[in-house]
């Protein structure tokens, strides 16, 4: 069974959530271009660059996380997924690479004025390898953009709001 973990990057709150990757993204739920068309749960580990996610009531472990059109209410975005290099894992490394890069990347995603939108309410944290999933060679880490009162008030994608 693989394992992740939402681990909050730069922040006080501590959200420390694992989950599995058992499930799949049924049926056609995102139009060509890869967006999401309709609500539903997908595998942990199918997220893309774009997915509007509700993070809120996942709780401690979880399998799916539910996926809404970017216009509907959600708490969260995926801007960017990097892989960590290979060899032995490191929690220290992990989270230092994760908040560099998503941290890093986050103004490419939302735009140049990402302070303005941070003062908004926006926050950034990830999803990362936990030990056991690292051992079957998951590697991936995936930045997401959420809302910090944790509360599904997005209702439109976060991707430019910083123009």
């Amino acid at each position: 069974m693989n394992i992740r973990r939402i681990l909050v990057g730069a922040t006080t709150l501590c959200l420390l959530g694992t989950l599995s990757g058992c499930g799949f993204f049924s049926g056609d739920k995102r139009d060509p271009d890869g967006r999401v068309t309709a609500s539903t749960n997908i595998d942990a580990f199918s997220l893309q660059v774009g997915d509007c996610i509700i993070t809120a009531d996942l709780g401690d472990q979880f399998t799916e996380i539910p996926v809404v059109p970017c216009g509907e209410a959600h708490d969260a975005e995926v801007f960017h997924s990097f892989d960590m290099p290979d060899g032995d894992y490191d929690a220290d490394e992990l989270k230092e690479n994760g908040n560099r890069v998503c941290y890093g990347t986050v103004k490419e995603y939302v735009g140049p004025n990402y302070y303005k939108v941070t003062e908004l309410g926006l926050d950034v944290y990830y999803l990362g390898p936990t030990p056991s999933s690292w051992s079957n060679g998951d590697r991936t880490v995936t930045c997401i953009a959420n809302a910090a009162s944790g509360e599904s008030e997005l209702t439109s994608s976060v991707k430019g709001m910083g123009n």
